[in-house]
């Protein structure tokens, strides 16, 4: 199994769990690979009243000298975006 494909499943277990706490709330999710995913995000952030994200798993290192990746997508889009270091509960 190559490793985008183990890390959609577990991405999907994630979000399936978030989905149950949300109580009835409207959940969206795209699986997509993309060369620039802070632009797709963005784009498709346009559609929503707010997009919540996990904190980068990079090292300072790599986000000191690359940026970090939700401030990328919250500097490309003028909704609200929610980034969460871990799981937590949201309602």
């Amino acid at each position: 199994m190559a490793k985008h494909e183990r890390e959609r499943e577990k991405a999907e277990k994630v979000l399936d769990e978030a989905a149950k706490e949300l109580n009835g709330l409207r959940v969206e999710r795209e699986f997509v690979i993309h060369p620039r995913p802070s632009e797709r995000i963005a784009t498709e952030a346009e559609n929503f009243d707010i997009t919540i994200i996990g904190a980068s798993e990079k090292t300072f290192l790599y986000n000191f000298l690359m940026g970090l990746f939700p401030e990328k997508v919250v500097r490309k889009t003028s909704k609200t975006v929610a980034m969460t270091r871990k799981w937590v509960r949201l309602i």
